[in-house]
């Protein structure tokens, strides 16, 4: 939420930070909480609490313990594959043992390295270098692993990394490298422990459930990163933009917070019931001024302390 959490950050202020940040992705980025099953420890400066509260709270992997050949990888055609916590972790961690205690269903993706053809570790994220060496050091990697273990090839990139119009090229090329071949897929994370809880073979890929595409037939604009009305523009009239004092950010066509989001984000504060409300039936949100002579309809929303209340 904030990019402070180090190796010394408690358990409460892992679990707001990760909490905040997944609580806000859902809301202001219309994404169901659900979807949000990943997490990558900022600056890769987890610990044993960080994985401890992913656990506790649901998510499905952690993405933030390096690996790099030399390690459990013999070599860079030979890497580890995801495996899951339901033991104590296999991969070195900044701990003595990440984590200490069975997380069962919470599993580790490595950060893999990309590594150059000298076999020295180029980077875990946000390669550097210009447009041709960095296809030339993509393309390297995935050949390792296509004519080795078929270790799958994780790129992870910051946004902004994309920004750089030279970095996009690299990419965009790499892109039509690996689409050239009939027996390779681009997918997300959780789609790779899908495939490898239940996999599939090559010739089965293309009726896989999980990469059917969505309906993209909508026409209607809307914030989806698609031209719905056919017009050249973008999640057009879509968008909102935020500004505070010091910051600001784009939702995507929900209200802006009263304040800057912050962590433990909570922007609605929903209550179980639709009937008239009170302190005494308000379970879930003790703060707000109900007004016990009011009948509220689900989505009415009560602004107080710089927080937003929403009734079911």
């Amino acid at each position: 939420m904030t990019h402070t959490t180090d190796l010394n950050s408690s358990y409460d202020e892992w679990h707001a930070e990760i909490n905040g940040t997944r609580n806000a992705l859902s809301e202001l980025g219309q994404i169901p909480i659900e979807d949000i099953v990943g997490v990558c420890a900022p600056f890769l400066k987890h610990s044993d609490l960080s994985i401890a509260v992913l656990h506790q709270s649901g998510f499905l992997y952690d993405s933030s313990i390096p690996e790099s050949p030399g390690h459990l990888s013999v070599n860079d055609q030979q890497c580890i594959w995801p495996y899951t916590l339901d033991t104590t972790g296999a991969q070195a961690c900044h701990v003595d043992q990440c984590p200490p205690l069975s997380c069962p269903g919470l599993w580790e993706i490595p950060m893999w390295g990309l590594v150059d053809q000298a076999g020295r570790v180029a980077g875990f994220m946000d390669p550097t270098g210009d447009s041709a060496s960095l296809e030339s050091l993509l393309k390297y990697n995935f050949n390792q692993r296509y004519n080795g273990n078929r270790i799958p090839l994780g790129i992870f990139l910051h946004a902004a990394w994309l920004a750089n119009p030279s970095n996009a090229e690299a990419l965009n090329q790499f892109i039509a490298y690996a689409n050239s071949f009939n027996d390779v897929w681009f997918i997300t994370n959780h789609q790779l422990i899908k495939w490898i809880k239940n996999p599939v073979s090559a010739e089965a890929m293309t009726d896989w459930e999980h990469l059917q595409r969505p309906d993209y037939s909508i026409t209607e604009e809307k914030a989806d990163g698609l031209d719905n009305e056919n017009d050249g523009e973008i999640n057009k009239d879509s968008v909102k933009s935020c500004s505070y004092s010091f910051s600001n950010f784009i939702t995507t066509a929900v209200d802006c917070p009263i304040a800057y989001p912050e962590p433990e984000f909570v922007p609605f504060c929903q209550v179980s019931t639709s009937e008239v409300l009170s302190d005494s039936v308000n379970l879930i949100c003790s703060e707000p001024p109900w007004d016990p002579d009011h009948t509220y309809t689900g989505g009415e929303t009560v602004a107080y302390n710089e927080r937003i209340y929403r009734s079911l």
